[in-house]
């Protein structure tokens, strides 16, 4: 008996009708669009908390006050010998003493790369040098976060994407991401992701759950887009329309974040089937309508 119910349990949920006639989907809005057809890639789950920028930033500083007075002193040894060349207004000691400032301001570019590099990884220097990342890691327009992986796992040498969620709620997904180059303090080697956090602002510090999403096909669905989704109960449910009055509900997994919404697994929705991409809230608003009954009248 035990065995039955645990297969019956394990067996989904049959799929609820909703009835709506045409005039209720006038008034809601309603429009459907066929299936859109998606490929999950491979994943890789981590634990991931939002970094202190600081040292970063202090470093990248660092290295641009370190490039700014290697031009200057680079254009003075180079004034200097024009000098010295155009009728010797400039003596050979001078040009040596300025040649011999210009290396040694060189040798401080060399080594402030050499440590933003071996603490950040040259494709964090690259990302800084290629847009306008100091200023909103400064102003908090983006987050810096380390996903780590288990202890003496390897890195995937090719990733694709990445996303990061709180402990309880949907995922971002991360703008850029490149390898730590370190392992922290439990020697768990992982991937430094630039995510932008919208409205929520989460602290330093804050724990959150991380995906690396890998090449290859994983699995086959469906990408839902986010107007096509409603909450109830807690769970996210879409509708499918079976007929011309006939709105079927299904609950659907979001686990798992697309560009353009989110990917559901193949067997949840009924293939062929019409999907509600508008309008869906006013359709679980007439069955909740429906399962309470009209109002009684005193």
């Amino acid at each position: 008996m035990n065995l039955v119910l645990a297969l019956l349990m394990a067996l989904p949920a049959a799929a609820q009708v909703v009835k709506v006639d045409a005039a209720s989907q006038q008034r809601y809005g309603v429009e459907t669009a066929g299936l859109q057809h998606a490929e999950l890639p491979g994943t890789l789950k981590g634990w991931a908390e939002v970094t202190d920028p600081q040292p970063l930033l202090q470093q990248w500083s660092a290295l641009a006050l370190a490039r700014r007075d290697a031009a200057a002193a680079r254009k003075e040894a180079d004034r200097t010998a024009t000098l010295n060349r155009d009728g010797r207004l400039a003596s050979d000691r001078a040009v040596e003493e300025a040649a011999k400032q210009a290396d040694a301001a060189d040798q401080q570019v060399r080594l402030a790369e050499l440590a933003l590099v071996s603490t950040w990884g040259r494709e964090g220097l690259e990302v800084l040098e290629s847009g306008q990342l100091a200023g909103d890691l400064q102003s908090g327009r983006r987050l810096l976060v380390r996903l780590s992986l288990p202890a003496g796992s390897v890195p995937p040498a090719t990733v694709t994407g990445a996303t990061v969620s709180p402990l309880h709620g949907g995922r971002i997904a991360a703008e850029t991401w490149w390898p730590d180059p370190r392992v922290n303090a439990s020697r768990q080697p992982g991937y430094l992701l630039v995510v932008p956090p919208g409205d929520v602002r989460w602290p330093v510090g804050t724990p959150l759950k991380g995906t690396l999403l890998l090449p290859g096909g994983a699995a086959e669905g469906y990408t839902i887009p986010p107007g096509a989704v409603v909450i109830e109960d807690g769970a996210a449910w879409v509708f499918q329309q079976h007929g011309r009055d006939d709105f079927e509900q299904h609950r659907i997994s979001d686990e798992h974040a697309a560009q353009d919404g989110w990917f559901v697994e193949g067997d949840a929705l009924a293939a062929g089937e019409p999907l509600v991409v508008k309008g869906a809230q006013g359709i679980l608003s007439q069955k909740i309508q429906h399962s309470v009954g009209p109002a009684e009248s005193d």
